[in-house]
């Protein structure tokens, strides 16, 4: 059996089957594990906030938590995918969730002993997210290892969807011990989760790299250097991948706004923060619908253009929520727009995964990580700067003209871009080559 328990050569199967990788053992552990993760993630930033209002009395800062929990992302991802393709994977996140426990439970001690002060209390975010960063591009890197091409983007949703579950529960579970006894006890229930899924780690079995190749991936084993610089390399001789990391570099450096801005969105109309509420719902059910959706989705043939498509109309979307009047237009808008979200995500981290070789894979996830950790800390200060220059209205009009412009003109230019599949069609077999050749004489 190999590395992604492939099915024989001769098994057909349907193709509507939307929990087709959970037939893999190893994806199985890998998501479970990753449903601890969500859970980390939906509560730690809540109950840091609760912490610091309720707990320490001082007003909470957005953008310190951003920094704290985005920085740390943006100086580890390089190294932690160096050590993705160069090490040992499962030790990596068996020691990323360890790590995650410990910074937890360190949080839990200080807060129920009442010894935080704010600086320290950023401060351990900051380790908390350092602890994540670790494991995060191997967590990417996995997914090709664990099943086979053709699932991967239906491995990225139902990994995404299981995020989301954990997230949802954590976040739920956290608020009402929160609410009962405190951010501390809180703090100290999170930690558990963490701990359990080291141990769904420690049932993961990660194959050796040897027996990931893919026939006609052209790049073998050990073939490229040991240095973080190797993925870049390899990016910018990709030209296709190269491009991808362009357009994704446009949309959230550019233009951030294509997640819907609720402050503009109250000051446009004026509405109450249940209406806003309900807003942001119909943003989330459209996000939920299109990653749905896509479970059931085999291959996309022109994804790459999909992609491009997509976030021209998501900057459309954007900028027609922005100067909308009408509460039921803002509302159909927000849900385009949620569904938009929904698949670019998911294109474009498949899209890398699938078009890219196994030597290289931690690296080049490594830079998708540190990518969107750099967007988070600076896509807002270069919008405040644009709309300084050029006023909110003039900032969205032409940000929006320069990103549809750009993707236009790259898809325009790449016929090899816009023709990317979601994953490349498996090399026949020499015998059935043979057979579709017709005999000479």
């Amino acid at each position: 059996m190999t590395s992604t328990e492939a099915q024989p050569a001769d098994h057909r199967e349907p193709r509507l089957q939307p929990f087709a990788s959970f037939r893999y053992r190893n994806y199985r552990w890998l998501w479970a594990t990753n449903v601890t993760y969500g859970a980390v993630l939906g509560a730690q930033s809540l109950l840091i906030s609760w912490l610091i209002i309720e707990d320490l009395n001082r007003t909470y800062n957005p953008g310190y938590a951003l920094l704290a929990g985005s920085l740390p992302v943006l100086l580890l991802a390089l190294p932690a995918g160096r050590m993705a393709d160069r090490g040992d994977r499962r030790l990596l996140l068996l020691g990323s969730h360890v790590a995650m426990a410990l910074v937890l439970l360190l949080t839990a001690v200080l807060a129920v002993g009442d010894l935080l002060s704010l600086g320290l209390t950023f401060l351990l975010m900051g380790l908390g997210a350092a602890a994540a960063a670790i494991g995060q591009p191997v967590r990417l890197a996995l997914i090709p290892a664990l099943v086979p091409r053709e699932r991967i983007l239906n491995a990225n949703v139902l990994g995404d969807l299981g995020l989301a579950l954990g997230a949802l529960v954590g976040g739920l579970v956290t608020t009402f011990v929160a609410s009962q006894w405190g951010a501390g006890p809180a703090f100290l229930v999170l930690t558990i989760t963490p701990f359990i899924g080291a141990v769904f780690v420690i049932r993961l079995y990660v194959p050796p790299r040897e027996a990931e190749a893919e026939e006609g991936e052209g790049v073998e084993v050990g073939s490229l250097g040991g240095g973080v610089g190797e993925g870049f390399r390899f990016l910018w001789g990709k030209v296709e991948l190269r491009l991808l990391f362009v357009l994704l570099g446009l949309g959230v450096f550019l233009a951030p706004w294509l997640a819907p801005n609720f402050a503009a969105i109250e000051e446009q109309l004026d509405l109450s923060v249940r209406a806003l509420a309900l807003l942001g719902l119909l943003s989330g059910l459209g996000l939920l619908v299109s990653t749905i959706a896509l479970a059931f989705v085999f291959r996309i043939r022109r994804a790459g253009a999909w992609y491009g498509v997509l976030l021209i109309a998501s900057a459309v979307v954007a900028g027609g929520i922005w100067f909308s009047s009408s509460y039921a237009l803002t509302g159909f808008l927000m849900a385009l727009s949620g569904l938009a979200l929904g698949v670019r995500g998911q294109l474009v981290v498949t899209l890398v995964q699938s078009h890219t070789p196994v030597a290289v894979m931690g690296r080049v996830m490594g830079i998708y990580v540190a990518l969107t950790a750099g967007a988070a800390l600076l896509a807002q200060p270069i919008t405040r700067a644009g709309q300084s220059l050029l006023q909110d209205d003039g900032w969205i009009v032409c940000s929006a003209i320069v990103l549809v412009g750009v993707v236009a003109v790259i898809l325009w230019r790449n016929p090899g871009l816009r023709r990317m599949p979601s994953h490349p069609e498996p090399a026949k077999p020499a015998d059935e080559e043979a057979k579709a050749v017709p005999s000479q004489g």
